[in-house]
């Protein structure tokens, strides 16, 4: 008897990190896959969605047919916003950055419990950013923090469901070029990142996937709501 592939829901699988995860975990595996642009792997579900339209994305989920079982759900979409002093960003800005990166995950989840869809884990990606503020981070680190405590919160209200929050470490992507060309010079923080993008001492996308992969069989062991670095783990 062949054996039937389990399921997993990666958001943001069509680029980065997200496409990575994608390409390795097909292979044993059914992906169904939520991204803003076309996919260029066949994969069971490849559904085009605008996460900032929130309305649009409920409207899609609702009307899209899933399996009755997810084995793994990996929330992976997220923008970086753009790098400046806080006082400088403006209210529009905060408002598109959460709900990509912390709404439309609600969203998501919250149409997944609606239709009784038995979920072993959700995995959110996240960032040693959700737990430590940075000068000019404040998109991203605002709405990385927002994300963590979706996640906790949602943990504690459905135990049947494993939550977890995981932090992979840096890898080049365009996130990186992006932070590379940053010309505030008032940002400090951002010194670090543009050293370690010049000396090559970022991981690559797919080393960063493979990290996270070779690491989800442990999550059996740790406890729902937790935060896990992969660079300790």
């Amino acid at each position: 008897m062949i054996k039937q592939k389990k399921n997993i829901l990666i958001t943001g699988n069509t680029s980065g990190i997200g496409l990575e995860l994608n390409k390795i975990l097909s292979k044993n595996f059914n992906i169904f896959g939520l991204s803003k642009s076309k996919s260029k792997i066949q994969n069971k579900l490849d559904l085009k969605v605008n996460f900032k339209n929130l309305k649009n994305l409920k409207t899609k989920i609702q009307k899209t047919k899933l399996p009755k079982n997810f084995e793994y759900i990996i929330l992976n979409a997220a923008i970086l916003g753009r790098i400046d002093l806080c006082n400088k960003l403006t209210l529009n800005e905060f408002e598109d950055i959460f709900k990509i990166n912390v709404l439309a995950n609600k969203v998501i989840i919250d149409q997944i419990l609606k239709k009784n869809i038995n979920v072993n884990c959700v995995i959110g990606i996240s960032s040693g950013a959700a737990n430590k503020a940075k000068d000019g981070w404040s998109l991203y680190t605002c709405s990385k923090s927002a994300f963590l405590h979706l996640l906790n919160t949602y943990a504690e209200e459905n135990k049947s469901i494993k939550f977890i929050n995981c932090a992979p470490g840096i890898a080049k992507t365009k996130m990186q070029d992006q932070i590379y060309n940053v010309k505030v010079k008032k940002i400090k923080s951002i010194l670090r990142f543009k050293e370690m993008y010049d000396n090559n001492q970022m991981s690559s996308p797919n080393e960063i996937a493979q990290k996270i992969v070779k690491s989800i069989k442990k999550f059996k062991n740790v406890k729902s709501g937790s935060f896990v670095d992969l660079r300790y783990f």
